[in-house]
């Protein structure tokens, strides 16, 4: 698929760092740099690395897009050199902690039939076929010894020591990153537009798919839970999805400093509930 008319020139200009007009760049993640214009999103990986892993992306889409029954992006790849990628924009806004709380019932009921449905649908590709194209086994979470926040020590010493045995479910093709800085939003109509960033995407234990909702609020993941439960008619174990939740947050306490550290204890006492 070309791109839109005229855009290329402009991208041409962000991709090799030359003077440039009508850009709007976005949140910088951990592999990519991206930009906003004209209703695309281009994406420039950091390195070599983080190129391989935007091949992978949207190999992986590809495969994801037409088997989902929420809005996903459809990424093209340029192969460069540099490489980069660029999708049309998914319209909507991110779902922030706070403006999450604001919903009404219905609307947080509805989101998280949808993130249900979206998580049915991708736990339901087989995975040799996800293999085929790249999906790779989701990392572990390796959690050293600090000196954990006054008033948690306890109990974090505790969650980072428990040795959770194999998921009953077994393992799934899961996004692994599916809060609400990841999902376009339309705040008028309280309606899910899509959800996007696949780069973490990959196999690995189905009950680890449900945590990262709880990044955005406890009570959305508790939400999808019971939606996923309803859609699949299956039983999850909320327990085991707890200590996963809190185990991950152990490990964005430990990676974090300064400001950064202050919001990830913050996540963490949210889970614990103190």
């Amino acid at each position: 698929m070309p791109l839109p008319d005229g855009l290329g020139p402009v991208i041409a200009a962000w991709i090799n760092d030359d003077v440039r007009s009508g850009v709007t760049p976005l949140a910088a993640g951990w592999d990519c740099e991206a930009m906003a214009v004209g209703g695309v999103v281009v994406k420039r990986p950091r390195n070599a690395e983080a190129a391989a892993r935007l091949r992978r992306e949207v190999r992986l889409l590809a495969l994801i897009g037409p088997r989902v029954r929420v809005a996903v992006p459809q990424m093209h790849l340029v192969e460069g050199p540099p490489v980069w990628s660029w999708h049309r924009g998914l319209p909507g806004q991110q779902v922030l902690p706070e403006e999450y709380d604001a919903l009404p019932v219905v609307a947080r009921d509805r989101l998280a039939g949808d993130l249900a449905r979206l998580m049915a649908d991708l736990h339901a590709i087989p995975l040799a076929e996800a293999r085929a194209v790249g999906a790779v086994e989701v990392p572990g979470w390796e959690i050293p010894q600090i000196d954990w926040p006054e008033g948690l020590r306890a109990v974090a010493e505790f969650v980072a020591r428990v040795d959770l045995p194999p998921d009953p479910m077994g393992q799934v093709l899961g996004q692994f990153d599916g809060h609400g800085w990841n999902m376009a939003f339309d705040s008028q109509r309280q309606l899910l537009n899509g959800v996007y960033d696949f780069g973490d995407a990959g196999i690995g234990a189905l009950h680890r798919d449900f945590i990262y909702a709880g990044l955005t609020s406890m009570d959305l993941m508790e939400r999808v839970v019971a939606a996923y439960q309803a859609e699949r008619g299956v039983r999850l174990d909320m327990e085991r999805i707890g200590v996963l939740a809190g185990q991950h947050r152990l490990w964005e306490v430990a990676q974090g400093g300064g400001a950064d550290h202050v919001a990830r204890v913050h996540l963490w006492r949210d889970w614990w509930g103190v």
